[in-house]
């Protein structure tokens, strides 16, 4: 006749389903399923950790020496006093700072960092007015008879002799797009320079922008960029 014997664990061999730290010699059971528990986290939890369980914070001592983490860590074996809180509340603890961080981000953060975009869009801005000045020219898009560039900005928008073909976009051609405030200000038969300002300087951008015909990009961190008579500037060249 086979004889089955069960024996159960002691405590010592048992882990927390709460925390996962050992059990030690003082532990509770839960009153309706059994499992062991630390009495502090019977106490902190309010119930039974298992799943579907409804037992209450009342257990059942089985020991009463108190409960000792490690010292190396969870699952450590030297003694040492348990951390409070437990795993719920270090979670809760995250959750909070992780809103904290979304909130108060953008006021950390200096007001001329949120224009970097601004800048690139400026940038892109600029290159698109230098391509549609050179097809405004070389397709004589006014239909003067004579290759020039356009005087503004809104000339670069319903051209040729369908009057439907834009050479920039309308947002761009109403000066004013993404934080900078664009113009063509200075124009002729052998040349232009246009200007990219940030609306609201050290808000909606940080830099000056402007080009001329040569297709090159000139900035200026504290003023409008400059241009001689003939087109040129002594501001930095983006990119050198």
């Amino acid at each position: 006749m086979l004889v089955i014997s069960l024996k159960a664990r002691s405590c010592r061999q048992e882990r927390c389903p709460y925390c996962h730290g050992e059990l030690g010699t003082a532990c509770k059971a839960c009153d309706r399923c059994h499992t062991l528990h630390h009495p502090e986290c019977l106490a902190e939890l309010g119930r039974c950790t298992v799943l579907g369980c409804s037992g209450s914070r009342r257990g059942r001592s089985l020991g009463s020496r108190q409960h000792r983490w490690g010292t190396r860590g969870r699952f450590g074996s030297g003694p040492s006093t348990r951390r409070s809180g437990g795993p719920l509340r270090w979670l809760g603890g995250f959750a909070l700072l992780g809103l904290l961080l979304c909130v108060l981000t953008p006021y950390l953060i200096p007001h001329g960092r949120h224009g970097h975009g601004n800048e690139a869009a400026a940038i892109g801005g600029l290159k698109a007015i230098t391509m549609a000045q050179t097809l405004f020219r070389e397709g004589d898009k006014d239909m003067d008879g004579t290759l020039s560039y356009s005087p503004t900005l809104v000339q670069l928008t319903n051209t040729g002799s369908s009057k439907q073909e834009d050479l920039i976009d309308e947002v761009l051609a109403g000066g004013t797009k993404q934080g900078y405030v664009f113009a063509i200000t200075s124009s002729s038969e052998f040349g232009w320079t246009a200007n990219a300002n940030p609306a609201i300087p050290g808000t909606t951008g940080d830099r000056y922008f402007g080009a001329n015909m040569s297709g090159l990009i000139f900035f200026n961190s504290e003023r409008p960029v400059q241009f001689s008579p003939d087109g040129s500037s002594d501001d930095p060249v983006l990119g050198r």
